[in-house]
């Protein structure tokens, strides 16, 4: 059944792509009056020695969730992934005034086989719906849904794959222009998480959150701003008999974003929260939180991004604990060789300490990746990651590493 799902799916992706190049065509984009096309097809193959993605010694059972740990397995994996974007700018007016506005609709399948563990084959999809809206002095409206139904790893805290429904939903209206020195930017969010497996389903929860930032305009290259974020966590508490505590945050940050030259930007910001549970028996958190980005072009063909920060989550799995602090650094240079060959490297170190647990982990991680374009709307990529987590519970150790080959097209 899986095979056939597969080949009924492939035959109307070819099908529909052999149709919408029959309508006008220009520069690797299907026209269809305005609506822009861009269907895309890739293939790679995939050498990965952790399939399972299981932690610690792979045997006996995880104690905080209490599911079966599988033994540690290593298999070659063919990954095709065919997708579809869908571009539609237009004029305001009538129903929706103002200047120039922009819908898009992107939608791609990974379909995996293993060679050797074909119960362990997968579909995975993705679905984002966006829209830019652009009115008179600057104010802006940026919408974004998000829709995921993958088997991947279960949260921060583990590496271990689980079926999972994640729904996440952004609006962001942005007012640069209406006041001499400040902009103002209010955004929502609300994210949805579900898991099937009845062990997992006490970590189902619905977030949302509410933030305000107002930028002060110290300079034409300098803003500085304030930043506040409330937040509350819903967790389902019908379908499990002992659900996580809900949970509300406060989140209070002061900053500075920067364009020094056009060699670099960045932004800085260092803050405070605290986190309120429903359940009195679970401690409440207040510590600080910091987060600094920055964006260098060393060269005319090469650039370097560098990320840290300092934050509190809500944990989902662990044992005796509600939450946990995250330490995180990471970098990534990348390089145009030549004309049509680019190369990057990137690498990352996570620390976690559990609140109300012995736990801490440490979690490294690298990665290579290069990338040739062929021609025009056809490329080909080596890849290689490495993720490495230490952590002084051995049952949540693990090491992976997955290296690819692939070609991609954009039609």
């Amino acid at each position: 059944m899986m095979k056939r799902k597969i080949t009924i799916i492939f035959v109307v992706f070819m099908a529909f792509t052999s149709f919408v190049s029959n309508h006008a065509f220009s520069q690797g984009k299907i026209h269809l009056g305005s609506l822009r096309i861009y269907p895309l097809f890739s293939e790679r193959i995939e050498v990965d020695d952790n399939i399972l993605q299981v932690s610690g010694t792979g045997r006996g059972t995880n104690p905080d969730t209490g599911l079966l740990i599988k033994g540690k397995e290593s298999d070659l994996i063919n990954i095709y992934t065919p997708g579809l974007k869908l571009d539609l700018p237009f004029r305001g007016g009538g129903l929706i005034p103002g200047k120039r506005h922009e819908l898009s609709l992107d939608w791609h399948s990974d379909f995996k086989n293993y060679r050797d563990h074909a119960s362990e084959n997968q579909q995975n999809h993705y679905f984002t719906a966006s829209g830019i809206l652009k009115f008179n002095r600057g104010f802006e409206i940026n919408l974004e849904n998000e829709y995921k139904d993958t088997e991947s790893p279960a949260g921060s805290e583990t590496d271990n794959i689980h079926p999972v429904r994640i729904n996440t939903g952004e609006i962001i209206i942005d007012m640069p222009d209406y006041f001499r020195k400040f902009d103002a930017e209010f955004s929502y969010s609300n994210h949805q998480l579900e898991y099937d497996e009845r062990a997992l389903r006490r970590a189902n929860r619905f977030e949302h959150k509410f933030t305000l930032k107002i930028p002060y305009k110290l300079t034409p290259k300098i803003k500085l701003f304030p930043e506040y974020t409330y937040g509350f966590i819903e967790y389902d508490s019908q379908s499990v008999l002992n659900p996580q505590s809900d949970s509300h945050y406060n989140e209070f940050y002061v900053g500075a974003e920067w364009y020094a030259t056009a060699k670099s930007t960045g932004i800085f910001k260092l803050g405070f929260t605290e986190m309120r549970f429903d359940d009195t028996e679970t401690s409440d958190i207040a510590t600080f939180i910091a987060e600094i980005g920055v964006r260098v072009y060393l060269t005319k063909r090469m650039e370097l991004d560098v990320n840290a920060g300092r934050g509190v989550l809500q944990s989902e799995f662990t044992a005796r604990s509600n939450s946990f602090e995250r330490s995180f650094g990471d970098f990534r240079i990348s390089r145009q060789v030549w004309k049509d060959l680019s190369a990057s490297f990137n690498a990352n170190y996570e620390k976690q300490v559990y609140h109300g647990s012995k736990r801490k982990d440490d979690v490294y991680g690298f990665g290579l990746s290069t990338k040739y374009d062929i021609k025009k709307r056809m490329s080909a990529e080596i890849n290689y990651t490495n993720r490495d987590r230490h952590s002084n519970i051995e049952t949540e150790s693990d090491r992976i590493n997955i290296a690819s080959v692939g070609i991609s097209f954009i039609f």
